[in-house]
């Protein structure tokens, strides 16, 4: 009688990947939409890329993030992925995110320079061009005065009699 073996997950895992030249180990099997590799083990969804690192390191510390040095998401290879901050993943030299692309600009969309006495920092959103808020806030206050001397002409017209 021949009996099956049992697979582990680690033999599982090893199935579904294969080195490419550039070193990282690629997964051949299922990825999610945004191109992680996924793996299932322990009776749950993984990314794989996750799963083979707390076989071989331990548990990923809370609020961390692996960030994949190759830049490859479907890469599993545990030398290409190292254990980032969020802010640290997105600002990566090798990250396309649009806020580390925002952060390589010197100029505002009017072209004034980014320079520390022509920009005003926020932590929710970013940076702003103290010329072009100028520009906005003294716009704002002529229409404001505008929009009071209309008012004020026609309130005085119609009490002159007129329309």
């Amino acid at each position: 009688m021949v009996y099956a073996v049992k697979q582990t997950a680690m033999d599982r895992f090893r199935q579904k990947v294969r080195t490419s030249p550039s070193g990282c180990v690629l997964w051949t099997e299922g990825k999610s939409k945004s191109g992680y590799a996924k793996f299932f083990a322990g009776g749950r969804d993984w990314r794989a890329h996750r799963w083979i690192w707390e076989q071989t390191f331990g548990k990923i510390p809370d609020k961390m993030q692996l960030d994949h040095t190759c830049n490859t998401r479907h890469c599993v290879n545990v030398e290409h992925l190292r254990v980032v901050t969020s802010r640290e993943n997105i600002m990566a030299d090798h990250s396309n995110t649009s806020a580390r692309l925002n952060t390589l600009k010197t100029e505002c969309p009017k072209g004034h320079p980014y320079t520390e006495w022509n920009t005003y920092y926020y932590e929710s959103s970013g940076r702003v061009c103290k010329a072009c808020v100028s520009t906005r806030r003294k716009n704002q206050s002529a229409e404001e005065w505008l929009l009071k001397s209309n008012d004020w002409f026609a309130e005085r017209s119609s009490k002159m009699g007129g329309e």
